[in-house]
């Protein structure tokens, strides 16, 4: 097995080991066992991209995010330093990545996600949220493999948002927009799912898939 995959392995097989040690109830959870998602949220991390870093399925992660895992998993100094140095000798190549608010907009994005998820540049200031790209561009369907999982996952992000900030006029007014020009957006807001970030491992359809990837890390902010 070459360096990188073992690596990469490695990375998965300790993240999900360490995962497994921890109990919901000693972070006022209910569960069986620690979920995904949950270890996601209280790292402060976007679930999509604490399933890559477990997955082995990426580079380039920064110290902080790393140190903020390792805290949440309680790891001892030696577990601590043994994560840095298995991430940092992983990798997957390049991937695409973008940066969203509360609202779903996109802040930022890196030339990868312009190229193979969609060229949020091009969009008008105003109409560049994650949400409208997902419920109301006929792209979105073409672009994910996974689409209905996906879409239920921002709807879960928007609802969590309207729950942390329910005096946002401008997140209710988008919610009121899509609610009514998506029938698919309010299928998926009556499930009312709450979710910690825009979505984890969704995938992108062969055709648009870097090489070594396949899927495209979101990070939230607010």
């Amino acid at each position: 097995m070459p360096g990188g995959v073992r690596s990469r392995s490695e990375v998965s097989e300790f993240l999900r080991s360490r995962r497994a040690r921890l109990r919901p109830e000693n972070f006022g959870l209910p569960g069986q066992g620690l979920r995904r998602e949950e270890l996601a949220g209280l790292a402060g991390v976007s679930v999509e991209h604490y399933a890559w870093l477990e997955q082995g399925r990426g580079r380039q992660f920064s110290p902080s995010v790393l140190d903020a895992v390792a805290r949440v998993l309680r790891l001892d100094g030696d577990e601590r330093a043994y994560l840095h140095r298995i991430a940092a000798s992983g990798g997957a190549g390049p991937e695409p990545a973008y940066v969203v608010g509360r609202r779903s907009e996109v802040l930022a994005w890196n030339r990868l996600a312009a190229a193979l998820v969609v060229d949020f540049g091009a969009m008008e200031a105003r109409n560049r949220t994650f949400a409208r790209f997902v419920f109301l561009d006929e792209t979105s369907r073409r672009l994910y493999a996974n689409w209905s999982t996906k879409a239920s996952d921002v709807a879960a992000y928007l609802r969590r948002s309207l729950g942390r900030h329910p005096d946002d006029l401008a997140l209710r007014a988008l919610i009121d927009e899509y609610t009514a020009s998506s029938p698919d957006f309010r299928h998926f807001w009556e499930e009312r799912r709450v979710g910690a970030g825009p979505g984890a491992d969704h995938v992108l359809r062969p055709a648009r898939l870097p090489r070594g990837g396949g899927a495209a890390p979101a990070r939230r902010r607010g």
